[in-house]
């Protein structure tokens, strides 16, 4: 092989590995809800009891793929307590005096 055949195959393997490699990572989260009602995660289908499997896999392959970017809004922020508030006029001494 040439030295030219063989930097174009070294090319176009990595090019295909770059390609292909973030999807083979992209794993799926398996979800169920126990007898007692609490919630379990895997990311191996096998580790999903017999009895949840179907419904866990339908779940897994329902859930979009989340997004890489994070946003964020611009909401104003609620007010600290106590904020704006006047505290309380206080009487010091007898009601009758003065």
């Amino acid at each position: 092989m040439s030295q030219l055949k063989l930097r174009t195959a070294v090319a176009t393997a990595c090019v295909v590995w770059a390609l292909v490699a973030p999807v083979s990572n992209a794993g799926e989260i398996y979800t169920w809800t126990d007898a007692d009602g609490r919630a379990h995660y895997t990311q191996d289908l096998q580790g999903v009891p017999a009895e949840h499997r179907a419904d866990a896999r339908e779940r897994a392959n329902a859930s979009p793929t989340p997004s890489k970017v994070q946003t964020f809004s611009n909401a104003p922020a609620s007010p600290a307590p106590g904020v704006g508030r006047r505290p309380a006029a206080h009487r010091v001494g007898s009601a009758g005096g003065r």
